[in-house]
């Protein structure tokens, strides 16, 4: 059940620790910081990304030397955040999304439809790319863990899956575990996030399985469970055109988000991206409520939530530009600014 006001633990133990993150936060580019990036011109772009970033950039690296170099400052405050965390399954929450990234990379790369760089996803997993790809190969089950291994086991079972079906069957096992951790070391804040990321990814999904004409029974194989809102009310729904569908959402807590939203802005393609943007928007604001704790782990987990968040945008930014995508456009995708 998601919680409008979240309770915060405090826990004196992470007073160096909080203030650490909050000194750091000042650092973080602000709305302001990133309309002057996507605006700026092309001989002092690199210049200013990296004055604002503090990432070392030169005006010799390649776009992809960049890219590089945001995702590096991302795996440095990966690490610094797990060392500030004082208990191993808070430890183990952070480190399993990766985990599980890196099994869909692989997987993928067994089915001959493998792209992109395992790099930084390999740097903050728990166990390597190299080292999963060995234990999956020997069969070492045991040495991956029950999620990972069944994970695993389901996708290849099946005979033939696309990259969204296998990302759905990990991300399954992924919440699953994430909600194991948070039983044995409740948190409601930290649940309250994962939660609404489910129910955000299902909404959304089914928001775009209705764009393609599927049938009602897609809903089962892209369905998360561990969200506050059951299947049902996406099948109930799924029939009604696609604004009645999100009408019959009105019950749910992101409704007033989606409420706020104008009408008749574009196609429904294009409302549908208006919706993802502002439930993205929304839930940096939940992770912004974070600031009322002084002493806990909260904080500290929110910033790296952030300077994830950060590091998609900047990637965006730099990709967008790269390819000449105009300013207004780039300014319509970049997603959670800190404000």
């Amino acid at each position: 059940m998601l919680l409008s006001t979240p309770e915060f633990t405090e826990n004196s133990e992470y007073g160096f620790a909080v203030a650490r993150v909050r000194a750091l936060e000042t650092k973080l580019i602000d709305s302001t910081g990133v309309g002057q990036l996507i605006s700026a011109p092309e001989d002092r772009f690199y210049a200013l990304l990296s004055e604002l970033s503090g990432i070392d950039i030169k005006e010799e690296d390649t776009v992809s030397e960049v890219l590089d170099k945001i995702e590096w400052r991302l795996t440095q405050t990966y690490y610094l955040v797990k060392d500030l965390i004082i208990e191993d399954e808070y430890k183990r929450l952070i480190s399993i999304g990766y985990d599980y990234e890196l099994l869909k990379l692989i997987l993928k790369e067994k089915r001959g439809n493998f792209t992109g760089s395992y790099k930084h996803t390999s740097l903050r997993s728990n166990y390597t790319y190299p080292v999963m790809k060995s234990l999956i190969e020997a069969g070492s089950f045991l040495d991956l863990g029950p999620g990972i291994s069944e994970a695993f086991k389901s996708v290849e079972g099946a005979r033939e899956l696309t990259g969204g079906q296998i990302d759905t069957i990990c991300d399954r096992f992924y919440y699953r575990e994430i909600f194991e951790i948070l039983n044995d070391l409740p948190n409601e804040f930290i649940e309250g996030y994962y939660r609404r990321k489910i129910d955000i990814a299902n909404f959304i999904t089914a928001l775009r399985l209705k764009l393609q004409g599927k049938k009602r029974s897609a809903i089962n194989q892209s369905f998360i469970e561990g969200g506050s809102i059951g299947i049902e009310h996406f099948e109930d729904g799924f029939d009604l055109n696609i604004d009645a569908f999100i009408q019959s959402m009105a019950f749910s807590w992101f409704s007033s988000v989606t409420g706020a939203i104008p009408k008749g802005q574009g196609d429904d393609e294009s409302a549908i991206a208006l919706i993802e943007r502002a439930l993205d928007e929304h839930l940096l604001r939940y992770v912004k409520e974070s600031m009322y704790v002084t002493f806990g782990i909260e904080p500290v987990i929110s910033y790296l939530w952030k300077v994830e968040s950060e590091t998609k945008n900047l990637r965006l930014i730099v990709l967008s530009r790269y390819s000449g995508v105009p300013a207004a456009e780039i300014k319509t995708n970049v997603r959670g600014l800190n404000e």
